[in-house]
């Protein structure tokens, strides 16, 4: 007996356009009027989740999985039920590694908006932004520290090219203190160790009792 469905949205119940289409959401209402626990799970934040799953128009609690594990939410109120993070004093090293790759920005995914670190705000850090409808603020590490906002996963975001070059130097290095994920042509991610949408899906559904 089928208890909850977990779905990715970019690629999967995203079409091209970015568009959940009529009969997928018709497919995931009856589900959940049968009483089938609908998760949106994906590395998307919260404000690129949110105005999706309000077109899909489910009654009951449904859950959220979001930063690619790094954030878990009810639809109810929007409610965070789980979070994970970088510790604060890490983010010296992670900005350090820029010092060589200047045109790339390491992007701060908190729960409500991201913070960018970096000379500017570069081409690609914009058009994520967008895509995922994200509030973005320029600024440098030690404002950013007095703010003593919890940093759910830092993301290297540039070029392809640039990026590439910046991963083949530092992945080892990063791999041994957090799960790195190139999520995107243009994104790096340092998750926090052992942490993914497969480990929070399984605390959810635990939870849950599915």
């Amino acid at each position: 007996m089928i208890k909850l469905i977990a779905i990715d949205m970019d690629g999967t119940l995203l079409n091209s356009q970015k568009e959940i289409s009529d009969l997928d959401k018709k497919i995931l209402q009856k589900a959940a009027k049968a009483g089938i626990k609908i998760v949106l799970c994906t590395g998307r934040p919260k404000s690129g989740i949110t105005p999706y799953f309000d077109q899909l128009n489910l009654s009951d609690e449904e859950y959220v999985i979001g930063n690619n594990g790094c954030l878990t939410m009810t639809n109810k109120d929007w409610e965070l039920l789980h979070t994970e993070g970088v510790d604060a004093e890490d983010l010296e090293d992670l900005e350090a590694l820029l010092a060589d790759f200047p045109q790339l920005n390491l992007v701060l995914f908190t729960p409500e908006a991201n913070y960018v670190l970096g000379r500017e705000i570069n081409a690609q850090t914009k058009r994520d932004a967008e895509i995922e409808f994200s509030k973005i603020f320029h600024t440098d590490l030690p404002s950013f520290k007095e703010k003593n906002i919890p940093v759910l996963v830092p993301i290297f975001m540039g070029e392809t090219r640039i990026l590439d070059d910046f991963q083949e130097r530092f992945d080892s290095q990063l791999s041994e203190e957090y799960n790195t994920v190139r999520s995107l042509d243009y994104a790096f991610e340092a998750l926090p160790m052992g942490i993914s949408k497969a480990t929070a899906l399984a605390r959810l559904a635990d939870r849950k009792s599915v």
